[in-house]
């Protein structure tokens, strides 16, 4: 792996200023920080991760801007902006978060 800069200023959907970090050598978005979560939570693309293909979302958010050749599976709940963790997430899943949450 390259050598990762420093945080880069980015934009979130909710408009309020988020933090990511990306690769020097080629700006690949390697994760991130959102303002809501505080840096106890690390948002990253799953496809950066080794056997990325045993870790199926447990939720898809803001699918209102994915392009229409995407598919989604009907198994897992989609919504159009973000969603309510508490409906949507498990027990353990939900408590995790909340004990990273400021």
């Amino acid at each position: 792996m390259h050598d990762v800069v420093g945080p880069v200023a980015g934009e979130v959907r909710d408009g309020e200023g988020g933090m990511l970090k990306s690769c020097a050598a080629c700006g690949q978005a390697l994760w991130g920080h959102h303002p809501a979560c505080g840096p106890g939570v690390a948002l990253f693309p799953v496809g950066l991760m080794d056997a990325a293909e045993r870790l199926a979302p447990d939720v898809h958010c803001f699918i209102g801007s994915k392009h229409p050749w995407v598919a989604l599976p009907a198994a897992v709940p989609a919504y159009a902006e973000n969603y309510d963790s508490a409906a949507v997430l498990d027990g353990a899943r939900l408590s995790r978060l909340e004990s990273a949450l400021p």
